[in-house]
């Protein structure tokens, strides 16, 4: 998986400088964020039978 990936280099990194982890936990944050967002996209767009 693409995020479980980002978030355990984000984690790998964690005993480097700081920048590294709030880099980490950003591309963590935006992952949930994108996929939240595909997951809305797709109910609200999916054609209704109505």
């Amino acid at each position: 998986m693409l995020w479980s990936d980002l978030g355990r280099d984000g984690e790998g990194a964690a005993g480097g400088s700081p920048e590294q982890r709030a880099a980490g936990a950003m591309l963590r944050r935006a992952g949930w964020v994108i996929a939240v967002a595909m997951v809305l996209a797709a109910v609200l767009l999916r054609p209704s039978g109505g």
